[in-house]
């Protein structure tokens, strides 16, 4: 009997789990709803930016590769947290994934969330590092 519960505990969180995950993705829907209801973003000017945006939303940059003029095309990311990303590509030879951009004080979780739209990380460059190892 203890058994049987067990086993649907594991299933129940399981399910819960795998929904909790699916949500977690951030579509270009979501963007455009929470910026145009987001008074900073309309102060700052940022959301004239819309169709440079969409147009980096169809071609996402690679972070690890990605220049500063690059970055600062994204009206939301500051000069300083555009230097943070690259202090950190430089110190630790690139992202392996976009979730690293946790360990950058300046970048919270809705930078986060925006960014992952227009970025990603191409683990190609530590392939020839891992095949070493």
């Amino acid at each position: 009997m203890g058994r049987y519960i067990l086993v649907n505990i594991v299933l129940l969180l399981m399910c819960c789990g795998t929904s909790a995950q699916v949500r977690e993705t951030y579509t270009w829907q979501d963007f455009l709803e929470a910026v145009t209801d987001d008074e900073y973003a309309e102060e700052q000017g940022w959301t004239e930016s819309l169709e440079e945006l969409a147009v980096i939303h169809a071609h996402p940059l690679d972070i690890n590769t990605a220049t500063r003029e690059q970055l600062l095309q994204i009206p939301f990311l500051s000069e300083r947290q555009v230097e943070d990303i690259h202090t950190y590509i430089f110190l630790h030879r690139g992202m392996r994934s976009l979730s690293e951009l946790m360990a950058i004080p300046s970048i919270d979780y809705v930078t986060r969330r925006y960014l992952s739209l227009f970025l990603f990380a191409d683990p190609a460059i530590f392939q020839w590092e891992d095949s070493l190892n």
